[in-house]
């Protein structure tokens, strides 16, 4: 580990270091209940003190309801950048790649579909587990709703299809109250 004088972090709400660089989050504004984040890069290979802003979140277009805190995952290697946009409802998983920018990957809605979503109950957080392959390719979500868990996987050099869903259930209530029950 090397200190350098001169850098100075103020008001972060998540950071993580990634391959060479160190990723963080800043409020920007808020609408309401809803605020947007934005998620700095600084390349400590290149210099402590140069910051690049790679993404505001949620996007203005997915900003209504958000409950979103600031908070991310990164791939091992600092190029890709996982982020879930909750509402009390639903979820939508996105990817921001380095080079190609952000991307939409799935909305998750446990009532409903995209713009027609129903329900009440923070099923979802913002630090819901998500990870990275150590190649970078794929990218898994974990989720749950009622007496399921789901494990959704995501190609990022094919985006726009989820791969492989699996689905574990408890016989009756809630999967968080009895996945751990015996015989489950």
């Amino acid at each position: 580990m090397k200190i350098v004088k001169g850098a100075i972090f103020t008001d972060i709400i998540d950071f993580t270091f990634a391959g060479t660089r160190l990723y963080y989050s800043k409020i920007n504004s808020c609408n309401g209940p809803s605020c947007q984040y934005d998620v700095f890069m600084r390349d400590l290979a290149v210099g402590v003190n140069q910051e690049t802003k790679i993404v505001t979140f949620p996007p203005e277009y997915d900003l209504e309801d958000s409950t979103y805190k600031g908070h991310f995952k990164t791939s091992a290697d600092g190029l890709r950048v996982g982020l879930l946009n909750t509402t009390i409802r639903s979820v939508s998983v996105y990817a921001w790649i380095d080079g190609t920018g952000l991307i939409e990957l799935d909305y998750i809605c446990k009532f409903g579909t995209k713009g027609n979503c129903s329900g009440t109950g923070s099923e979802y957080s913002d630090v819901d587990p998500m990870a990275f392959s150590t190649s970078g390719r794929w990218v898994v979500f974990f989720t749950f709703s009622d007496r399921w868990q789901r494990i959704r996987l995501y190609d990022l050099e094919n985006p726009n299809d989820v791969k492989l869903t699996i689905a574990a259930s408890v016989q009756s209530g809630s999967y968080i109250e009895h996945a751990c029950d015996p015989g489950t």
